[in-house]
């Protein structure tokens, strides 16, 4: 590669890194106005990821269902058949 290819390679570079700059400061502008509101994520916010857990005062653990002593009987009936029928065919 000759000097002047370097050269010319090296102020494309620059010119697209100062474009980069530009382009993340617009981004961060427009985020600051939206408020970080449009983008829904689960799990926790965005920048948290190194923060500690903390366990929320409020909240406490989700209430799951709530399954009667007859229907989780019935499950485990259900299951019993499922296993026997696959040891039966063989596939463990």
């Amino acid at each position: 590669m000759s000097l002047s290819e370097s050269r010319i390679l090296k102020l494309a570079l620059e010119h697209l890194q100062n474009q980069r700059r530009e382009i993340d400061l617009e981004i961060a502008e427009l985020r600051n106005k939206v408020g970080h509101q449009a983008v829904k994520r689960r799990g926790r916010p965005a920048g948290t990821m190194n923060e500690p857990k903390v366990a929320s005062v409020k909240g406490g653990r989700k209430k799951g269902r709530k399954m009667s002593a007859a229907q989780k009987e019935a499950l485990s009936e259900k299951m019993k058949q499922r296993w026997a029928e696959r040891k039966k065919s063989g596939r463990e």
